[in-house]
């Protein structure tokens, strides 16, 4: 648990499905009891991996399952089931209309806007991402 209580964001992704629904409904429970309820625990978000014609679908039922809970945990958005568009990533190519990439740019904002802020040093190089600093590009 320690780095879970270190992270900025805690993600959890689930399949779509009742068995996927099931596993994070355990897993947000299981976090909601054990990180500490004021102060210092870092928010908790769900992405759910569905069929492109499902995925909002998929998204509503992660949020009911996590109400019915009693969870603070909310659903950020869904990423495409797309084989074709991970068969081009993974040749290095970069596919144009792949669902998984587009899916992937919507979550990723989700993601984003539940970060905390951490502004860029003037001059200096500028976080990526909380934890890992970059050199800022001329």
């Amino acid at each position: 648990m320690p780095v879970v209580l270190a992270a900025d964001l805690v993600v959890l992704v689930a399949r779509a499905g009742v068995e996927g629904l099931a596993h994070l409904r355990d897993r947000a429970e299981h976090l909601s009891v054990a990180l500490p309820a004021a102060g210092g625990a870092p928010p908790v978000a769900v992405v759910v991996v569905a069929e492109p014609r499902r995925g909002q679908r998929s998204v509503q039922h992660a949020e009911q399952v996590l109400r019915a809970a009693g969870t603070p945990v909310r659903a950020v958005g869904w990423l495409g089931l797309d084989a074709g568009g991970l068969e081009v990533v993974q040749a290095g190519g970069r596919p144009t209309r792949s669902v998984l990439l587009r899916t992937a740019g919507a979550v990723t904002a989700g993601l984003v806007d539940l970060l905390p802020h951490h502004p860029a040093p003037a001059g200096g190089p500028r976080p990526a991402y909380p934890g890992r600093q970059v050199q800022a590009r001329p």
